[in-house]
C-alpha cells in the first residue's frame, strides 16, 4: 500500500495521540496493511528503548554554555536586528513622514491673491451680447410658452 510522505499516523498511534475514530480507522488499516505494522512494531521497539536509557545530567558548564547562547541579551530581546522588515517598514515611515512635515511646512500659508473679476465679466458680457441663446433652446417648454404670449402681448 502507498502512504502519503507526511504520513504520520503510525507515530501519532504509537504516542496514543490520535482522536478516538482516527484510531479506530487506523486500527482497521493496520490489519490489512503489513508496512504499518512493521512501523508500528519499530516505533514501540524505540520508544521502550529510549525509556530505558540510562540519564546523565549534563556537566553544569555545558548548560550554561547553552543558556547563554539560546537567550540573546536583553537589549536585543527589545530591539530586533537592524535587517529586519520591521526595521526597514519603521525606516521608511518615518522617511515619509519627515518629508510630509517638510513639505507642509514649506507651503506658502497665506491666503492666495484676489482675483479681479472684472474683465472675465466684461468678456462674458460681450460674449453673451454677440451671440444670444434662443429662447426655445434653453428654456423649458412653458417658459417658452411665456416668452411666446409676453411677445404676442407686445404687438397689440
Amino acid at each position: 500500500m502507498i502512504h502519503p510522505p507526511d504520513w504520520s499516523f503510525p507515530s501519532a498511534f504509537v504516542d496514543g495521540a490520535l482522536a478516538d475514530d482516527e484510531r479506530v480507522l487506523f486500527e482497521e488499516h493496520l490489519a490489512g496493511c503489513a508496512e504499518c505494522r512493521n512501523e508500528v512494531a519499530a516505533l514501540r521497539s524505540l520508544k521502550a528503548r529510549l525509556a530505558e536509557a540510562p540519564r546523565r545530567p549534563l556537566p553544569a558548564a555545558l548548560r550554561a554554555s547553552w543558556a547563554r547562547r539560546s537567550r540573546p541579551p536583553l537589549w536585543r530581546r527589545w530591539i530586533p536586528p537592524a535587517r529586519s522588515p520591521r526595521w526597514f517598514a519603521a525606516g521608511l515611515a518615518t522617511a515619509a513622514l519627515a518629508v510630509a512635515t517638510a513639505w507642509v511646512l514649506q507651503r506658502d500659508v497665506a491666503a492666495p491673491a484676489a482675483i479681479d473679476l472684472e474683465p472675465l465679466m466684461a468678456a462674458h458680457a460681450a460674449s453673451a451680447a454677440e451671440r444670444p441663446m434662443p429662447v426655445s433652446g434653453f428654456y423649458e417648454d412653458d417658459a417658452v410658452r411665456w416668452a411666446s404670449y409676453n411677445d404676442d402681448a407686445d404687438s397689440r
